[in-house]
């Protein structure tokens, strides 16, 4: 029987440096990986993997990294290879099931293709399935450093995902973080993305029932995809579609559909929702997308509801089908499914005593990044807005 061990490798160079963890559970547990940005890379921060440790895994999170752009400078004071690279440079260790987070720091008309390149690469590398976390919206202003992200690129990037998993058929899988979450303000920090203690324990269960799911062959992707809400500053096609629709219903005859949800298309919603008996936001939102035909949410049965035992992978409820910007559940961890043999990975472990405590998670380490302690471990601060973002006197190059 194998013990539980923790490694962090650090390469050498401000460009391209990982701080990658590896974890042993043993030879008959199975072997995932995962790849995020710095909304998980509070895991490693707090030092919280929680049910991620029934597992073998490779982590590799690293703050402002993008999917297959080249990433902006972390906090952590280096450029982080993006993900794509990361998944390449680590051939063979990413196990049967390759679970990413990222998305958070990607420019709008690159974040598809990325996720693109992400899943044809796990497919080449025989990688079993593809588990890609919907991004959060609900409550999140968090916007990336040179402001080629933000919440409006968040719910594009979140139609992009459901678009692409129909387009690969099942291979990558949408596990749906943004709905889960939606009613947990107190597990993020006041950016509404990145984690507080409580939101890395959260995660790594949701993460690791979501797995369970995949592994026994289950499907976690919602269908039909939960609405994005589309808003004032949002363009393109999923503007369009709500100008069309508005047109349609008469609410405005001077109103076009250029694309630009711009304050003539907020009066039009507005009006809209007032006819009709909604909240008016001037953003539609859910019950505005099903008023106008937009989206059909799923009607609930008795034989739609899940085990009382089991976490669903989606909230099987009207108020999650509308929308993730609507209240999501909290429920108890899936059962295990089948374990899977899986050998484990030669990789040099450096075995640590895992000091815990209540303390320890409510007051995270405040030393330096990249200062090792005596147990080995590379010691990180949680997240910190200015700290990430400060880009001056350093050039700042965006491309692949």
């Amino acid at each position: 029987m194998l013990a539980l061990g923790l490694s962090t490798s650090v390469g050498a160079g401000s460009d391209g440096q990982t701080a990658t963890v590896r974890h042993v559970a043993g030879a008959a547990a199975p072997h995932i990986g995962l790849i995020g940005d710095s909304t998980l890379s509070g895991v490693r921060w707090y030092d919280e993997y929680g049910e991620l440790e029934r597992f073998n895994f490779v982590f590799d999170a690293e703050s402002c990294r993008r999917t297959s752009e080249r990433s902006c400078w972390s906090r952590e004071q280096y450029r982080p290879r993006n993900a794509l690279t990361a998944l390449q440079e680590e051939a063979g260790e990413w196990g049967e099931v390759l679970v990413v987070m990222s998305g958070y720091n990607d420019s709008a008309d690159r974040f598809a293709d990325g996720v693109g390149e992400m899943v044809a690469e796990a497919q080449r590398q025989g990688i079993g399935s593809v588990v890609w976390l919907s991004l959060r919206t609900k409550g999140v202003d968090y916007e990336e450093p040179l402001h080629l992200a933000n919440g409006s690129t968040y719910r594009g990037a979140n139609r992009s995902l459901y678009e692409l998993a129909g387009q690969f058929g099942g291979y990558l899988q949408i596990a749906d973080w943004a709905t889960y979450s939606a009613a947990s303000p107190d597990w993020f920090e006041a950016d509404g993305a990145h984690l507080t203690p409580a939101g890395a324990e959260a995660l790594t269960s949701f993460i690791a029932s979501q797995v369970d799911v995949v592994r026994a062959g289950g499907a976690i992707t919602p269908a039909p995809a939960p609405w994005e809400e589309v808003r004032e500053g949002d363009e393109g096609e999923p503007v369009v579609d709500v100008q069309m629709a508005l047109i349609a219903a008469g609410v405005d005859d001077g109103l076009g559909a250029d694309g630009v949800f711009g304050p003539q298309t907020v009066a039009a919603v507005i009006a809209f929702q007032r006819a009709n008996g909604l909240a008016e936001t001037g953003a539609v939102d859910g019950a505005t997308a099903t008023a106008l035909g937009l989206y059909q949410p799923v009607a609930v049965t008795s034989a739609d509801a899940a085990p009382s035992t089991t976490l669903a992978p989606v909230p099987n409820t009207l108020a999650a089908a509308v929308g993730s910007d609507q209240d999501g559940p909290r429920g108890g961890p899936v059962p295990l499914g089948a374990w899977w043999a899986a050998l484990v990975a030669s990789v040099a472990v450096l075995w640590v005593a895992r000091r815990r405590s209540i303390a320890s998670r409510a007051n995270p380490p405040s030393r330096a990044v990249g200062v090792e302690p005596d147990d080995g471990r590379l010691l990180a601060v949680p997240y910190d807005h200015e700290s990430e973002h400060d880009d001056s006197a350093r050039t700042v190059d965006v491309t692949r």
